[in-house]
């Protein structure tokens, strides 16, 4: 199982007719999440931008019809959305969500046209206080990662590029650590007569484990290509087992005065040296709770020792301390009613 996200910078969906192309792209490649660059949508005289496969979609426009972007979710996916933080200028849309069970923040950007180093560097310490979860940027950068793979411009080697940005901001190029040495393209210039890839998927290293693929597919009617990302999500969910307390512990003398006594040495050690009461709290329940396991144990052992259980009989004990530990249960239940 996956979540599809897809990136592509639209270049102006003002137009119905660019619309309607989009969203049958979409279902095309299969988005589950539906990354959009340069919308040009005004914020006063936004267009009806809608879809009956993506009913939420999140938008930032800018004052006037130029850059702006957009993430639209299908209903094919579980969805909830926790925030959206939208830049005023149209250039970036932070979406704090949960998708299939699993905690995103999507980042939407579309960098400008010039000084786009002095912008992601201003946008990234804006942004990444609101980073929950995993983390999955995209977008147009207007900027290549490597001058020697993602251009045919002759002149490449004197244009800034993002290798030492990801570096600082410790994220990493999918497309670039899945294909290492190849060479595609996201964005021909007539005017140039080159070909870069400019439009990219980012995350973190540990995001880099979760991800299924990462594809350039073919420029069709933008004229960027658009990027697609499969992040794995699990099947079904992990088997966990949550440990209950047994009540009836506390009904055995020998018990509770061992817990007693490796209480008391937990704290006299540790306490002193405790820097953060919280941390102390969280360390003493683990212990804690190893503590009335190895103990319950060890009384069910014993008992099955001095009384050579076997079979039947050691069932019937086990059942006797269930029978235990459900009435010691039902005490403190009428207890907490009256």
């Amino acid at each position: 199982m996956s979540i599809r996200f897809v990136s592509l910078n639209a270049k102006g969906l003002n137009s119905p007719y660019k619309r309607s192309i989009l969203w049958k792209e979409a279902n095309l490649l299969k988005a589950d999440v539906l990354c959009v660059q340069e919308t040009h949508f005004a914020k006063d005289k936004a267009p009806r931008f809608s879809s009956k496969q993506f009913p939420h979609i999140y938008c930032a426009n800018s004052t006037v019809k130029k850059a702006g972007v957009c993430v639209a979710v299908k209903d094919t996916v579980t969805f909830q959305c926790h925030n959206v933080v939208a830049d005023k200028n149209g250039r970036y849309l932070v979406l704090h969500c949960t998708i299939n069970n699993i905690v995103f923040t999507v980042i939407n950007i579309y960098a400008p046209n010039s000084s786009q180093l002095a912008f992601l560097s201003s946008a990234m310490r804006r942004i990444r206080p609101l980073i929950v979860g995993k983390p999955v940027l995209c977008g147009d950068f207007n900027l290549i990662h490597d001058s020697l793979l993602d251009t045919t411009s002759p002149n490449a080697q004197h244009r800034p590029d993002m290798q030492s940005w990801l570096a600082r901001e410790d994220l990493f190029d999918v497309w670039r650590c899945t294909h290492a040495a190849e060479r595609d393209y996201t964005f021909y210039s007539s005017r140039h007569g080159s070909y870069s890839r400019l439009d990219m998927f980012l995350t973190t290293k540990w995001g880099l484990a979760e991800i299924k693929a990462c594809n350039i597919h073919n420029i069709t009617w933008s004229d960027h290509a658009p990027v697609s990302l499969d992040f794995l999500t699990p099947s079904h969910p992990p088997n966990t087992y949550v440990w209950k307390l047994n009540t009836f512990v506390f009904s055995l003398p020998e018990v509770k005065e061992a817990l007693r006594g490796k209480l008391q040495e937990f704290l006299k050690f540790n306490e002193p040296s405790a820097s953060d009461p919280l941390l102390l709290w969280v360390t003493h329940k683990a212990f804690m709770r190893g503590l009335m396991i190895q103990q319950t144990a060890r009384y069910l052992m014993d008992k099955k020792s001095e009384g050579d259980f076997s079979g039947h009989a050691y069932g019937k004990a086990i059942s006797h301390l269930w029978l235990i530990s459900q009435a010691e249960t039902a005490r403190i239940n009428q207890s907490k009613a009256k």
